[in-house]
């Protein structure tokens, strides 16, 4: 009668261990406000980033600029932790990955800087508020400055 009682705790034990989702919790990064779905208008159409955390040091992200139902820009970007630095990593249309290293990371306020790189040689994210992400690419292009202005907003999750 014993081992029946115990067989029957044991298993009841393990069934209750596989149905039980484990949580794991990440440490926060100083980048947690870009997580979600944003969205905001441009050059007639619509600009789309999404953030994710994969790890307490590694963001993914991807953006897409959507016009009369073109898909005109593809980016696959993500923030990581490379040794003591945060970086931004971009790749656009399926490019090589361009590195930009962060030169600002405080109040919702954060800058990567890559003075090598063509266009653009900064890139920039600023939390206006809970729901108001302002994005910026800046730079120069053949000697001439430009910056290019994203006003996103946060949108709810698709059920």
């Amino acid at each position: 009668m014993f081992q029946i009682s115990t067989l029957l705790i044991i298993t009841s034990l393990l069934a209750s261990c596989s149905t039980q989702k484990s949580i794991v919790v990440l440490a926060p990064t100083p980048f947690d406000g870009l997580i979600g779905h944003w969205e905001g208008p441009l050059g007639g159409g619509t600009f789309i980033e999404k953030w994710e955390k994969i790890a307490s040091d590694y963001l993914q992200g991807e953006g897409f600029w959507i016009r009369g139902g073109d898909t005109i820009l593809v980016e696959n970007i993500s923030i990581r932790k490379l040794g003591e630095h945060w970086a931004y990593i971009a790749i656009i249309n399926n490019s090589a990955p361009t590195l930009f290293t962060a030169t600002k990371v405080e109040n919702n306020n954060w800058v990567f800087r890559n003075p090598e790189h063509d266009y653009p040689q900064e890139v920039g994210y600023e939390l206006k508020s809970q729901d108001e992400l302002q994005a910026w690419t800046d730079g120069k292009v053949k000697g001439k400055a430009r910056k290019d202005e994203y006003f996103l907003k946060r949108m709810a999750p698709k059920k």
